[in-house]
């Protein structure tokens, strides 16, 4: 379904569709939706082969031939996988086109974002890979703790993960700006800003931060 899904839209945006996956780290998700937790990232490689097969317009099953329409996009929609383990890094230069570091940890985004361009080299390759950080804020304007405690509040069941996104978190414009000017020198391809607060001026002040 997310196949043909994702194919019909990237046919209807004439090509312009990405599409980000990742396997999360709450198991309360997969509780919720009667799907194990275990063994997740072996089901999640054979779910990116399926896809792969249903956008070239191969047969799905044995029993199911072409699935459409054909997306847009030669190879399907681009395709970045969220995360940074060593088994989502192996997975994006297996099946991706980049990945999404999902942490305000300059550091650790560095280093997943090295690690992705080595192995992309050693599995041969062509090009290189789309490097996206997804950076944690709350510009926030009246109330100056709503974020954090949004995180808190979505990560309850992950308390020393809320402890840390919260302690991370981006809440003023010079932070913001620091972190967009460092990103840049560590080869960042685009960054997707998070907002951990509904503060819809949020969007205003980040736009005047852009110029």
């Amino acid at each position: 379904i997310l196949a043909k899904e994702s194919a019909t839209l990237d046919l209807l945006s004439r090509g312009r569709l990405t599409l980000g996956l990742g396997l999360g780290g709450r198991e309360d998700d997969y509780l919720a939706t009667g799907v194990p937790y275990e063994h997740r990232g072996k089901r999640l490689e054979e779910q990116l082969e399926q896809m792969k097969r249903i956008w070239a317009g191969q047969t799905a099953c044995a029993n199911v031939g072409p699935i459409g329409p054909r997306p847009a996009q030669t190879h399907g929609p681009q395709l970045l996988l969220g995360g940074y383990t060593a088994g989502t890094i192996q997975r994006v230069t297996r099946y991706a086109d980049g990945i999404i570091a999902g942490t305000n940890e300059i550091k650790q985004i560095g280093q997943t974002f090295r690690a992705v361009e080595q192995g992309w080299q050693e599995a041969g390759r062509a090009g290189r890979p789309h490097l996206v950080a997804q950076i944690d804020i709350a510009l926030e304007m009246r109330d100056g703790e709503q974020g954090r405690k949004n995180v808190l509040d979505y990560y309850a069941t992950l308390p020393t993960f809320a402890a840390s996104k919260a302690a991370t978190l981006l809440t003023t414009a010079q932070q913001l700006l620091d972190t967009m000017h460092t990103l840049e020198q560590i080869g960042t391809d685009e960054i997707v800003f998070f907002t951990w607060n509904t503060e819809i001026e949020q969007i205003g002040r980040i736009a005047d931060l852009l110029g």
